[in-house]
C-alpha cells in the first residue's frame, strides 16, 4: 500500500507540465515522512556544495570527506570532479598554459566543464523524490564571475524546487609545510603520470601561479550578502562560517570543523574484569577485580609498544599525543589511572 501511494505522488510529481504548480507540487512534497525513522529521509533537504580555492588546497580531500562521512550517515552523497570530466574528454596531461586566464579558448573550455559537473550534480540530487542528498562540485570557482554563474543556476533550480540549497566550501592554505606535501602528492594524478617529477612539480607551480592571478576570495561584498559559505584555514586550523542553516548543512559544518591532515590511530578496549562480573551481577558501579587490574596493566604495556610501532613522535602539536576516553564509573577511571601512568604526554578526559 505504501509502495503504490508513493508511485501516485510520484507521477502525481512528474506528468506535470506547467512549471508554476510543479514549483507548488514540489514544495508540497517538502514534508516529513511519518513511514520513515531515519532523519536522512524524513527531511527534505537537496544540497549543492560548490569547493572554492586553489588548487592543492585539499577540495579534494575535504569532498571526499564529506562522502565518507554523509554516505555512512544514510545521506546520498557523490562527488562531480571537474578535472576527471577534462580528462575524459582527453585532456589529461595538459600543461599550465592551459590554465591560463588570458588562454581565451582554454578558459571558455574549463567553463563550460565546470557547469556541465554542476548540471549533473544538480540532476543526481534530484532524483531521490523525498529525503536528503549531496552533490559536490569539485572545482576551483575561484572567481566570482564563476560564482556568480552557479548561484544563478542554482536560482534557477529553486524556483522549482526549494528544498535545494547550495553552500560554498572555500579551503585557504598559506602554511608552506602542508602547501609542499599537497604539490607533491598532486604529482600522482593522471596529468602528470609518466613525467620526471622534477619537471612536472615545476609545471604545477606554474598552474598554481595561473589561478592566483585571477584568485578572489569569497567575500559577500563581491559574492552578495546572502551566500552561504564554510571557510577553513589550514585545514582546519580556522573555521568561518555564513548563513548555516538546516539539517544537512549543520552536520557539513560540524563535520569540516573536526578536519584534520595528521595520521591518527584509535584504539578501543572493553574495561577489565570487575568485582560484580565474579559475582554474576550486572550494573553498579563496581571497582575492577584483582584480574581485571592486571588485564589493564597489559593494555598499558600494549598500547607503549603499538606507539613505538607507530614510530610516534612525542611533544610535537597533533602528533604523538595518546588522549585517553573514559567513563565516570570507578572501573573507567581506574583503568584511566592506570593506561595514564608514566607517560608524561598522554591527556585523560
Amino acid at each position: 500500500m505504501l509502495e503504490q501511494l508513493e508511485r501516485r505522488r510520484y507521477n502525481w510529481l512528474h506528468n506535470c507540465t506547467d512549471s508554476s504548480l510543479y514549483s507548488k507540487k514540489r514544495s508540497a512534497m517538502c514534508t516529513t515522512s511519518p513511514s520513515s525513522s531515519n532523519p536522512f529521509h524524513v527531511f527534505n533537504e537537496r544540497v549543492v556544495i560548490a569547493m572554492v580555492g586553489l588548487p592543492a588546497r585539499g577540495k579534494s580531500f575535504l569532498s571526499q570527506t564529506i562522502v565518507r562521512y554523509m554516505n555512512y550517515c544514510g545521506c546520498p552523497t557523490r562527488i562531480f570532479n571537474a578535472g576527471n570530466l577534462r580528462r575524459r574528454d582527453g585532456l589529461a596531461g595538459t600543461d599550465a598554459a592551459f590554465f591560463d586566464a588570458s588562454n581565451q579558448g582554454a578558459k571558455d573550455l574549463r567553463e563550460a566543464l565546470a557547469m556541465e559537473c554542476l548540471e549533473a550534480a544538480i540532476e543526481w540530487i534530484q532524483e531521490p523524490l523525498m529525503g536528503c542528498s549531496i552533490g559536490i562540485l569539485d572545482a576551483t570557482n575561484t572567481t566570482v564571475a564563476r560564482r556568480r554563474k552557479v548561484i544563478d543556476r542554482i536560482k534557477e533550480v529553486y524556483e522549482a524546487d526549494p528544498c535545494v540549497k547550495l553552500i560554498f566550501v572555500e579551503s585557504i592554505t598559506n602554511d608552506k609545510a602542508i602547501l609542499e606535501n599537497n604539490y607533491r602528492m598532486k604529482l600522482a594524478n593522471d596529468d602528470y603520470q609518466g613525467k620526471d617529477a622534477e619537471v612536472a612539480l615545476t609545471d604545477f607551480r606554474k598552474r598554481v601561479e595561473a589561478y592566483e592571478a585571477v584568485y578572489e576570495t569569497i567575500c559577500e561584498d563581491t559574492d552578495g550578502n546572502d551566500i552561504r559559505y564554510i571557510k577553513l584555514l589550514n585545514a582546519g586550523e580556522k573555521l568561518i562560517t555564513k548563513n548555516i542553516e538546516g539539517f544537512l548543512l549543520r552536520r557539513v559544518q560540524r563535520l569540516l570543523g573536526s578536519v584534520h591532515l595528521w595520521p591518527r590511530t584509535i584504539w578501543i578496549s572493553l574495561v577489565g574484569e570487575t568485582e560484580n562480573d565474579l559475582k554474576g551481577v550486572l550494573g553498579g558501579d563496581p571497582c575492577l577485580s584483582e584480574a581485571g587490574l592486571e588485564y589493564t596493566k597489559g593494555l598499558r604495556d600494549l598500547i607503549a609498544e603499538r606507539e613505538k610501532e607507530c614510530d610516534t613522535t612525542f611533544g610535537e602539536p597533533g602528533i604523538g599525543k595518546v588522549v585517553i576516553y573514559t567513563g565516570t564509573n570507578r572501573r573507567y577511571v581506574t583503568s584511566g589511572e592506570i593506561l595514564f601512568s608514566k607517560k608524561e604526554n598522554r591527556k585523560s578526559l
